[in-house]
């Protein structure tokens, strides 16, 4: 898939994940919510986050002038961003069911990163 295109899809993501966050938040109880409206809700909260943070990645990246290739530069940030959004979505998640403390946060934190050092060093993504 080239640059712009997956550029396109992750703005369109994004901006639906922007939408739908804030419907669900100002237009629902979550006292009295389903199982899939608190679904969608981390669902937009994941989208929305994965795609901004992935947007300001490759544009600090870009800044930056670094000598590589464009799309790796989209890549690599793309993949951080959805390791950082997975991170806060999975500790607000475990926060909202009262589960979270700090060794399970410190073991999602080490999951992820390690996840990203096998990617980086593997050069997979």
């Amino acid at each position: 898939m080239e640059r712009k295109t997956a550029m396109l899809n992750v703005a369109f993501g994004a901006i639906f994940g922007f939408i739908g966050f804030w419907l669900i938040f100002f237009l629902t109880d979550p006292q009295h919510g389903s199982f899939w409206m608190i679904f969608l809700f981390y669902l937009n909260l994941f989208l929305w986050l994965a795609g901004s943070l992935s947007f300001l990645g490759y544009f600090f990246r870009n800044f930056k002038k670094t000598n590589k290739n464009k799309d790796e530069l989209f890549v690599s940030s793309l993949r951080q961003s959805v390791l950082l959004s997975t991170l806060l979505v999975v500790i607000l998640l475990l926060q909202s069911q009262k589960l979270f403390n700090w060794w399970i946060g410190t073991t999602v934190f080490l999951i992820v990163f390690l996840t990203e050092v096998y990617f980086s060093r593997n050069n997979k993504c």
